[in-house]
């Protein structure tokens, strides 16, 4: 019987890193459900199609998520001071946006 090797990949992460990333999603959450809320109006879906983390981009002006919808839709959320919000949809995998 020929001897059996075996591999393991290991990836170290920071804790501290992991614990920001966290932070900074639990703080965005109620801003995550918004937008939902403000994609699913603006392009007729139902809010329970979309998904993602929930981890926002940090801009300098303002935060975003990306967010999934059907197939290959996507849809991008910013989120500006006053809770001003604009959406950019990529139906059907044609983004608008890089």
């Amino acid at each position: 019987m020929p001897e059996r090797i075996d591999s393991f990949i290991v990836v170290l992460t920071d804790a501290k890193h992991l614990a920001e990333k966290e932070q900074s999603r639990r703080s965005s959450a109620g801003d995550f459900e918004v937008c939902k809320a403000v994609v699913a109006k603006s392009v007729g879906y139902s809010a329970s199609l979309l998904s993602e983390d929930g981890e926002p981009i940090q801009e300098a002006a303002y935060k975003s998520f990306l967010l999934k919808g059907r197939g290959k839709d996507l849809f991008f959320c910013e989120v500006y001071p006053g809770r001003c919000y604009k959406v950019n949809a990529g139906l059907n995998g044609k983004f608008p946006f890089k």
